[in-house]
């Protein structure tokens, strides 16, 4: 399906925190969003932002097709969480000013609470980043907060 929706209305992050720009592109199992590095983007620094960053794109992403989910059942936007990522490689060690970027985000497993997904960063057609995200999101408010009051 294609769809040019804003990241903001997808996600729980609230500015500066929102890393991505839109989501250009989402199926049942699929999610495709975009961003371009600009000199206020968040963690740019030098004239680059460092390329580890691309882990939180990806995450914010995965976030983003949760969202998406959410809405299509007529859910709330629900905190989520990241577990850990395997697998990760990086091509660059920056990403620079003006870059456009795709992010991309393939459902392996989501059993509604736990997930994995394969991720990958696009540049110019060329992947630039890639890993598997493990990812948690309680299925309701008391499992967060229990979450939340172990912190």
């Amino acid at each position: 399906m294609k769809s040019h929706i804003k990241i903001e209305d997808l996600v729980a992050h609230k500015p500066p925190m929102i890393l991505l720009d839109t989501v250009l592109d989402w199926q049942s199992n699929f999610i495709r969003t975009d961003l371009t590095i600009r000199s206020n983007s968040p963690f740019f620094c030098d004239g680059c932002v460092p390329s580890y960053v691309a882990i939180e794109y990806m995450a914010q992403t995965v976030a983003a097709y949760s969202g998406l989910k959410n809405k299509e059942k007529g859910n709330p936007i629900r905190l989520g969480f990241l577990l850990g990522t395997r697998q990760l490689k990086l091509v660059d060690t920056v990403f620079e000013r003006n870059q456009y970027l795709i992010v991309e985000a393939s459902s392996l497993y989501d059993d509604g609470e736990m997930g994995a997904f394969e991720c990958r960063v696009l540049r110019d057609e060329q992947n630039v980043a890639e890993a598997i995200l493990n990812v948690y999101q309680p299925s309701n408010d008391d499992q967060l907060k229990e979450i939340l009051s172990n912190e």
